[in-house]
């Protein structure tokens, strides 16, 4: 099947490009700024620099049976009415586009990439995928167009953006860290494990229509996902104790709200249904994953 990646330069686009082209795909990927992988005769790229209703997919999508939608605008600041604007216009309008011209070139399904803080809906981020989410079903029922929508929470591997990127350069600083007390839960997902998990909703005749859930399991605390990474990285983990809510308000202070919602609160994913739905299993576990980031942290 000649399948259609959007963002696919970009954090999990690495890891999908590699388990797609394992099972015989051929590839076309759109990606924005960053250089794209090594050439491949499987791979062809399509250079797409803005996201937004008037992005241009259609060489992307000519010739592919199904869509894969990754691109988006993620960690960012957009805190505000401005940023909110700005999330709509990539996570929103440019999804719809691409829903319309992915049908008008014959794809029979779309895999949406959301974001399980779509059910929370407190950020920009979060409100812009839901948002998403919902806007597609309508449209995808008029358009007769299969559409799958996956919700994985923080993604693990190699060289992450965002928190983790942060929370990983104060362990290898050896900076005391105040979140002994915190006692969240947050569900995480390995990023060769998300890759294959979108991979099970390409073809699969039970996906088509649903909105599933996905993770690997069980959840870890904050204080013990520190404790994880500060061992592979062969770091101490400085952990103090202070008050949840004294640190959430340090945090949001200094204008780190998101963070504080990431680090303090819980957030967690339940891939039952997806597991039963598709037979879908992890390929790589959750533990691996993380010490395969932390000695790539290193290198």
């Amino acid at each position: 099947m000649r399948v259609a990646v959007t963002g696919a330069s970009g954090f999990v686009g690495e890891a999908l490009i590699r388990d797609l082209l394992a099972r015989g795909h051929d590839l076309a990927c759109s990606y924005a700024s960053r250089s794209p992988l090594a050439a491949d005769a499987r791979v062809s790229w399509h250079r797409i620099e803005e996201l937004s209703g008037d992005s241009d997919w259609r060489s992307l999508v000519a010739g592919a049976g199904v869509a894969v939608h990754l691109a988006a605008r993620a960690h960012r600041a957009d805190q505000n009415q401005a940023g909110l604007r700005l999330q709509r216009q990539a996570n929103v309008e440019a999804s719809l586009a691409l829903a319309h011209q992915a049908k008008a070139a014959g794809v029979a399904r779309l895999v949406f990439v959301s974001s399980i803080g779509a059910g929370l809906e407190r950020t920009p981020y979060q409100i812009a995928k839901r948002e998403a989410e919902q806007k597609l079903a309508v449209l995808c029922r008029e358009l007769s167009l299969e559409l799958v929508v996956l919700r994985p929470p923080l993604v693990i591997g190699p060289q992450p953006p965002g928190n983790l990127a942060t929370l990983m350069r104060w362990i290898d600083k050896g900076r005391p860290l105040p979140f002994a007390s915190v006692q969240n839960a947050r569900s995480f997902i390995a990023r060769e494990n998300l890759a294959s998990a979108i991979a099970a909703c390409l073809d699969h005749p039970s996906a088509a229509g649903r909105l599933f859930e996905v993770a690997d399991t069980p959840p870890l605390s904050t204080p013990g996902l520190i404790k994880a990474l500060a061992r592979a990285m062969g770091k101490p983990a400085r952990l103090f104790p202070m008050p949840p809510v004294l640190l959430g308000g340090v945090l949001m202070l200094l204008g780190r709200g998101e963070m504080a919602q990431s680090l303090l609160g819980n957030l967690t994913a339940n891939p039952a249904e997806f597991r039963n739905t598709l037979g879908w299993r992890p390929t790589v576990s959750l533990e691996a994953a993380i010490e395969e980031m932390a000695q790539a942290k290193l290198e």
